[in-house]
C-alpha cells in the first residue's frame, strides 16, 4: 500500500485536529488585521500556517512516557472478556483455521484439545498485529477503516487537548482584558470582532472540556475493536 500524506486517514484523523488547534488563532488574526492581505503577506501567512499544522501533526506521533495505550481488541478475544462464549468459540476455530500458530487456542473451547498449553491472553495480543495486516484494505473492510479513523481523530484531540485548553484560555483571558480595559473607545465592527474572537475561543474550550476525553477515546477503541474481531468471520 502506497503512502500518502493526505490519504483520507491522514486527512481526517490527523490534518484535521491541527486545523481544529489552529484554526481559531488564524481566524484571529484574520478578524483582527481590518485589512486585505497583499499576495505576499498572504503567502507568509500560508507558510506560518502550515509551519504550526506540521508542529501540531509531529505531537500526534511523539511517543506519551509513562502511558500505556490498551489492547481493547486483545481484551475482548481474550477468554475473560465480555464477548459471547458462542462468538468467541467461532472466531478461535476459525483463527486456528487460518494459522497454525493460532491452533493453541482451540484448548480454550475443548480441553481435551492435544497441544502444549500457551498463555491465551498473549497469544490474543498476537493475533491483532495480524488481523490489522490482514484487514488494511479500505474498499473492502471499509467499516475498520472507518472506526479506525474515528478512533485516530479522538485519540489526536485528546494528545493535543492539554495545549489547545492552554492556548485558548489565555486567548479568552487576553480579549477579555482588552475588552474591559478599551470598551468606551471601541467601535461597533471593533466590538464585534473582539465579541466574536472570544465566542469561538469559548466553544472551543467548552468542545474539548465536554466531548473529548478517556471516555470518548475508550468507546471509539471499543467500536473499532468490535469492528477489527468481525472480520475475522470474512477472512
Amino acid at each position: 500500500m502506497s503512502l500518502n500524506i493526505f490519504d483520507t486517514y491522514n486527512l481526517r484523523a490527523r490534518v484535521c485536529v491541527s486545523i481544529f488547534y489552529a484554526a481559531p488563532f488564524i481566524f484571529d488574526i484574520l478578524c483582527l488585521s481590518h485589512e486585505t492581505f497583499s499576495i505576499a503577506e498572504g503567502i507568509i501567512l500560508s507558510a506560518v500556517c502550515v509551519t504550526v499544522c506540521q508542529a501540531l501533526l509531529g505531537i500526534h506521533r511523539s511517543p506519551i512516557e509513562k502511558r500505556s495505550t490498551p489492547n481493547t481488541a486483545a481484551e475482548l478475544l481474550s477468554p475473560s472478556s465480555a464477548l459471547s462464549s458462542g462468538t468467541r468459540a467461532r472466531y478461535y476455530r476459525k483463527l486456528a483455521s487460518l494459522e497454525p500458530e493460532f491452533q493453541p487456542l482451540l484448548s480454550c473451547i475443548d480441553p481435551n484439545t492435544k497441544g502444549q498449553p500457551c498463555d491465551v491472553d498473549r497469544l490474543c495480543a498476537d493475533v491483532i498485529p495480524w488481523l490489522r495486516a490482514k484487514t488494511r484494505e479500505p474498499t473492502t473492510f471499509r467499516l475498520v477503516y472507518e472506526e479506525n479513523i474515528n478512533y485516530g481523530y479522538i485519540r489526536n484531540m485528546l494528545r493535543l487537548k492539554p495545549v489547545g485548553l492552554g492556548a485558548n484560555i489565555v486567548a479568552i483571558i487576553f480579549f477579555g482584558i482588552n475588552i474591559i480595559a478599551n470598551i468606551s473607545t471601541f467601535t461597533w465592527n471593533e466590538q464585534r470582532a473582539f465579541f466574536l474572537c472570544v465566542a469561538i475561543h469559548l466553544l472551543v474550550v467548552l468542545y474539548l472540556h465536554l466531548c473529548i476525553n478517556d471516555s470518548a477515546v475508550n468507546a471509539a477503541a471499543k467500536r473499532y475493536a468490535y469492528a477489527l474481531l468481525e472480520t475475522i468471520d470474512s477472512l
